[in-house]
């Protein structure tokens, strides 16, 4: 019994650091992106601008509020769901105590 406890205990630290492990992964995932990102907007001022659609306003690009937005998006996209692991995890956690109450 108690082989079969600590073998959920050590099953529950891997998910978690599993868990951890897809968190760092996002993080890379969304630096890369920020990296990117950055590239793209630094060749701005070299492309030329497109043409003017007929009836479409001038071009009075604001940037400012772009990159406030692309920041606040790309800062959204990277925050790990914590809800949907923590959920996942004690659902399964919850499956496991049961499992082990039974072969008792």
């Amino acid at each position: 019994m108690a082989i079969q406890e600590h073998a959920v205990s050590l099953e529950d630290q891997i998910e978690q650091l599993n868990d951890q492990k897809a968190g760092f992964d996002a993080q890379a995932e969304a630096a890369k992106t920020q990296q990117t990102l950055i590239g793209n907007l630094a060749e701005l001022p070299t492309r030329p601008l497109p043409p003017a659609a007929a009836g479409a306003p001038s071009s009075g690009d604001d940037w400012p509020k772009i990159l406030a937005l692309i920041a606040q998006a790309t800062g959204d996209a990277s925050k790990p769901k914590r809800g949907e692991m923590e959920s996942s995890r004690s659902a399964l956690s919850c499956r496991r105590r049961c499992c082990v109450s039974r072969r008792r």
